[in-house]
């Protein structure tokens, strides 16, 4: 199979490409001086990607708000285990959580809270590392463990700290 390509300039400056090959002849127009997007495409474009932003606005309004306090909700296989109060706590601490999935050791570290050890195969939840914020959340799939960090508006009496 040849494919011939010839460039023809015609006196409107319309250029001609004849593509030719065994079986299939094309004719294909193009004009100087066109663009790739026209008006209301850009128009779209700007639209839309102003329009990616409403959630990131939306969740960091609602992300940013100012609690009371915060504290961790460490549960396991969907059942609540452990509430940690996070915005009072100060130095170091571990607390150590052996299942029949395997064991994690948690750190709490003044204000934050990582997985600091684990014996599944990926050690996804190690990577994640500290977390303080309402909102993050460390999960470890294999052992069915997920730390939540939570805020409260109200008092403290609410959270029944362990």
């Amino acid at each position: 199979m040849t494919i011939n390509v010839i460039l023809i300039y015609n006196k409107n400056d319309i250029h001609e490409i004849i593509v030719q090959s065994c079986v299939l002849t094309h004719k294909i127009k193009i004009k100087e001086g066109t663009t790739m997007f026209k008006k209301w495409d850009i128009i779209i474009i700007v639209v839309l990607i102003c329009l990616s932003f409403i959630p990131e606005l939306v969740f960091g309004v609602i992300m940013g708000k100012n609690y009371n306090g915060t504290y961790a909700e460490v549960t396991l296989d969907g059942k609540p285990y452990k509430k940690i109060l996070l915005s009072e706590h100060r130095g170091e601490e571990q607390i150590d959580i052996k299942t029949e999935y395997g064991y994690n050791i948690i750190e709490i570290k003044d204000t934050s809270i990582r997985i600091e050890d684990a014996d599944c195969r990926d050690k996804i939840c190690i990577k994640s590392g500290f977390i303080s914020k309402p909102g993050e959340i460390l999960v470890c799939l294999p052992h069915k463990l997920m730390i939540e960090i939570k805020g409260n508006n109200d008092d403290k009496r609410n959270i029944d700290v362990t």
